[in-house]
């Protein structure tokens, strides 16, 4: 059997039974050395939020005079409760307290001097400051503290809030039995380096009202920017909005020393599409960057971080005209000509670069407090455009999208010249050019339909205005205004309000007006009056004149008159042609030819006279026309209704696109008269009838809408 080598004499004799003793001792002399600087004490740790922010943004002269207002109403606090400030790192205070309940005392004294002095400053000008409190064994030596007691202490202060005081378990024991002091329990925490979960406790330093408006005030970010988020080199100060693109924040340019609006946008694609994506949204975004114009938003940079593409551009105070359109109050007409006149000119100028908006919408356009309208988010619609992969996608906001743009065609700057019309229209009326309750049936009406005449929703517009509007509205983009030059000197021009017309140029006869006698005046009354009598008289018995009416107005219809033969009644009755009357007693329906609307039209291509017995065809012959009866009173009331009867009267065909726009004209008049809007059905409803006379439910809609207006004038009530 192999024996095992014995242990090294040098590692057996290494430590002798006397070393041993000696480290022993030195141990229990170090132990005796530092329970002299070990002691029992309360830490309290305060940190100034914001403050490296501040710093950049204002300077360090700011900066140092912040500091020097913070420690001013800090240390007496700390010195008043019997607190020594052990150091301050930065912002940060560091003291130590005997007992837990004076740390506390001093926390709350502290937020309430801050509180107090931040009634009377600015935002700018304001302090907030966290507090966090931990009690236990530390060690104190050369004016300095150490061990784990400092350690808990400044993970409290980390996860407090502005003008918040959180507390350890230690500290609660300590100051639970004060009834002066309001304490409430948080939870527990896990903090970085602790194997174990700390209690969380929050001391509330003002009344539990006051704490709680202060709490929700600060924590909604409304004071201060109480996070120190970023995205890339810029700081989020606060939320400003969300749209379909992305967030838009107030953020913080530090390497400009500036104040930004930051737009996060969406891009829905991966690797290296994405990559080829982000490069070419870079390039766009630099070419809107070279707009300056006072009237545009400038786009400052553009980049990616955190997975996030964004633009930076100029931060600007003021309503959106979304904003200003929510109030319900309609600007003086020569304040939205003039606010229209500045957007002509950025776009004109922008389009001149090369630039074209694709999304203008009130939602885009920023008015300052001063009244100057400026353009936002040149380029970020191309930029959504372009980070697309879905097919048939449309860009833009279908309320103020041109024909062409609905369509997925191409666009140019007519189509901005279209969008800013619908602006126009929707500042001057009130009510948007194009409404509908979904998109689908917004787009139809830009390609299909006019918007409601601008007079006839808003009587004060000139006529003058009323056709820029329309020009600029127009289908087709080459029947509308080709650059916004042209809209900018119509409207230069002066179509304004009609009160505002210059007064009429009198005007020179060249020859004295013709002077008629009183008595040669009450002459041709008189011979008037006994030709009318007359023609009444004749009228009963040979109807001339209705002959001569419609020989001068209706020149067609009387040789049909005169060479047809009118047949007496027939034998059978029949329903009524033409349309249905499907809302007597309750609402006028009239259907529209294929559509589901209420409202009805004639659908076929003949519109005929409705009539309560069939009338027999031309060159037809009936039992009654063949056999009639020998009765002579059935003789006499046929040879009656020869003479009474009106003329027979031709049947109108309609052309498609006439069929195509009495429908349009009925949609349109049903929809106003669900929104109580009489006076505009009123308008649809006569130009369906002037397009199609012989329209019984069009007739029939008016009938009941004029009745109702004239009630609401009657009872005073306005639309």
């Amino acid at each position: 059997m192999e024996a095992r080598p014995q242990k090294s004499t040098a590692v057996a004799t290494l430590y002798s039974d006397s070393d041993i003793d000696e480290l022993l001792q030195e141990r229990g002399r170090v132990d005796s050395a530092l329970r002299k600087h070990k002691s029992k004490l309360a830490i309290l740790f305060t940190d100034i939020v914001g403050s490296t922010s501040f710093f950049e943004r204002y300077g360090d002269t700011a900066g140092l005079i912040m500091l020097h207002r913070h420690d001013m109403l800090v240390m007496p606090a700390v010195e008043d409760a019997g607190g020594t400030v052990v150091k301050t790192i930065g912002d940060a205070v560091l003291a130590t307290f005997p007992e837990a309940d004076k740390a506390v005392e001093a926390a709350i004294q502290i937020q309430r001097r801050l509180e107090q002095h931040n009634r009377h400053q600015t935002a700018e000008e304001k302090i907030y400051v966290r507090v966090g409190i931990n009690f236990g064994t530390g060690i104190v030596k050369d004016k300095d503290v150490f061990g784990d007691v400092v350690n808990v202490a400044a993970r409290f202060v980390k996860n407090c809030a502005p003008a918040q005081i959180l507390v350890s378990h230690s500290v609660y024991e300590s100051i639970r039995d004060a009834s002066s002091t309001t304490v409430r329990q948080l939870g527990s925490a896990s903090f970085h380096g602790k194997s174990g979960r700390e209690d969380v406790y929050e001391i509330l330093w003002t009344s539990q009202e006051e704490y709680e408006r202060l709490r929700e005030q600060l924590d909604a970010g409304a004071a201060v920017p109480t996070s120190r988020s970023a995205l890339g080199r810029y700081e989020l100060l606060e939320e400003l909005g969300r749209g379909a693109m992305g967030v838009v924040h107030k953020a913080f340019d530090p390497t400009v020393n500036r104040i930004v609006a930051l737009k996060t946008v969406r891009v829905d694609v991966s690797g290296k599409e994405r990559k080829e994506l982000i490069e070419r949204l870079r390039r766009e975004a630099q070419a809107a960057g070279r707009l300056e114009h006072p009237n545009i938003v400038t786009i400052y940079d553009a980049g990616e971080a955190e997975g996030l593409f964004y633009l930076t551009m100029q931060y600007v105070k003021g309503k959106t005209l979304a904003e200003i359109l929510e109030e319900h109050k309609l600007l003086p007409v020569e304040e939205v000509c003039h606010l229209v006149e500045q957007l002509c000119a950025g776009l004109d100028y922008a389009h001149e670069n090369g630039i074209v908006h694709r999304d203008l919408k009130p939602t885009n356009i920023i008015v300052t407090a001063e009244g100057t309208p400026k353009i936002v988010d040149f380029g970020v619609a191309k930029i959504v455009e372009a980070g697309s992969t879905k097919a048939g996608v449309i860009v833009g906001t279908p309320s103020y999208m041109s024909p062409e743009q609905a369509q997925g065609g191409r666009v140019d700057r007519r189509s901005d010249v279209f969008s800013l019309g619908t602006i126009l229209y929707e500042l001057l009326a009130g009510e948007k050019a194009f409404p509908g309750n979904t998109p689908t049936a917004i787009i139809y009406k830009i390609l299909h339909e006019d918007p409601i005449p601008l007079r006839v929703v808003e009587g004060t517009v000139s006529p003058a205005l009323e056709r820029v509007v329309n020009k600029a509205l127009a289908k087709s983009p080459y029947e509308r205004y080709q650059t916004c030059r042209e809209l900018l000197q119509d409207l230069a021009g002066g179509p304004r309000p009609a009160a505002a017309k210059a007064p009429a140029a009198k005007v020179v006869q060249s020859q004295p007006p013709v002077e008629v006698s009183r008595k040669t005046a009450w002459g041709w009354v008189a011979a008037i009056a006994l030709l009318l009598a007359a023609g009444t008289v004749w009228e009963l018995q040979q109807g001339w004149l209705t002959k001569l009416h419609n020989a001068l107005f209706h020149p067609a219809e009387s040789q049909s008159s005169d060479s047809a033969t009118v047949q007496p009644p027939a034998v059978q009755a029949t329903q009524p042609e033409g349309p249905s009357r499907a809302a007597e007693g309750g609402g006028t329906r009239i259907q529209t030819a294929g559509s589901g609307s209420s409202l009805q039209a004639s659908t076929g291509a003949a519109v005929k006279e409705p009539t309560g017995l069939s009338r027999p065809a031309e060159g037809e012959s009936t039992q009654a026309s063949a056999k009639p009866p020998a009765d002579p009173a059935v003789t006499a009331a046929v040879e009656a209704k020869k003479v009474t009867s009106p003329p027979v009267r031709r049947v109108r065909t309609l052309t498609p696109e006439q069929q195509r726009e009495v429908n349009s004209w009925l949609r349109q008049a049903e929809q106003y008269m669900g929104r109580g809007k009489y006076g505009e059905a009123s308008f649809a409803l006569k130009k369906a009838l002037d397009v199609d006379p012989n329209n019984r439910p069009a007739r029939e809609a008016l009938r009941k809408v004029q009745k109702e207006l004239a009630r609401r004038q009657t009872s005073g009530h306005s639309q």
